[in-house]
């Protein structure tokens, strides 16, 4: 790849971001593109494997919620504005439901149950599983196993809820750097993450699973970064895009 190439692609991705590859390993300008292009590719088929985890998630918590408790709402909220000891809700849970529904209401919908769980981000769904507050205590212990119905339980449901927890709170954090384009092709820890992913989508609905792994190429993606920056390294030579 010749010198002016490389800088107008630069100038398109932006120096900052490509700064990143630059320090990873080489300084040629086909290893760098190569990098990052192949930090998009990871990014890209993990982006496929959070988005079964998290929906497959929240819809698993609120249909076993339903099932418990026919007769009461996930989402309900007092209507004052602050905060009090009756609450079902722990106060952290609690402002993020408040948000949604003043959201939805201001954008002249209904905050129908459907709305209020698309719009709640994968943080609300970790938070309930993370937070020890009693009123989750006792509903965990009741909605655990039909949340996770092909999960071993080795101990009690609270250890067990617990383990889980930190597993998929490490999950969102990771998704949060695909989510906002930060780089994951230099983690260590790429295969333990990728696995626990694709343990908890199991866990909760062994037929997604199926579909996942069916379409999910990361063993692929893993050993083709040599392969990327070769066909980068051709990039400008022929057969460029049209404009």
């Amino acid at each position: 790849m010749d010198y002016k190439t490389f800088k107008q692609l630069e100038k398109a991705i932006s120096i900052s971001r490509l700064d990143t590859y630059k320090n990873s390993s080489s300084s040629l300008n086909e290893e760098v593109l190569g990098k990052y292009i192949w930090n998009v590719k990871l990014s890209e088929n993990f982006y496929f494997l959070l988005k079964n985890l998290e929906i497959s998630l929240r819809n698993s918590i609120y249909d076993a919620y339903k099932n418990s408790y026919p007769k009461k709402s996930l989402f309900f909220i007092n209507k004052e504005d602050r905060y009090k000891r009756k609450e079902f809700h722990a106060i952290g849970s609690w402002k993020m439901i408040k948000i949604v529904k003043i959201k939805l209401i201001e954008n002249e919908k209904k905050a129908t149950d459907d709305r209020i769980i698309s719009e709640l981000n994968f943080g609300f769904w970790t938070k309930l599983l993370l937070d020890n507050h009693r009123n989750y205590r006792d509903m965990w212990r009741k909605i655990f196993k039909d949340v996770f119905p092909n999960m071993p339980i080795k101990r009690n449901i609270d250890k067990e809820k617990k383990e889980i927890a930190k597993k998929i709170d490490r999950i969102r954090v990771f998704r949060n750097r695909i989510f906002h384009y930060e780089p994951i092709f230099n983690r260590d820890d790429l295969d333990e993450i990728h696995k626990d992913i694709l343990d908890v989508i199991g866990w909760i609905n062994c037929e997604l699973l199926f579909l996942t792994e069916m379409f999910d190429e990361y063993e692929n993606i893993v050993i083709s970064e040599k392969e990327i920056v070769e066909k980068v390294s051709k990039f400008g030579e022929k057969d460029e895009p049209s404009k």
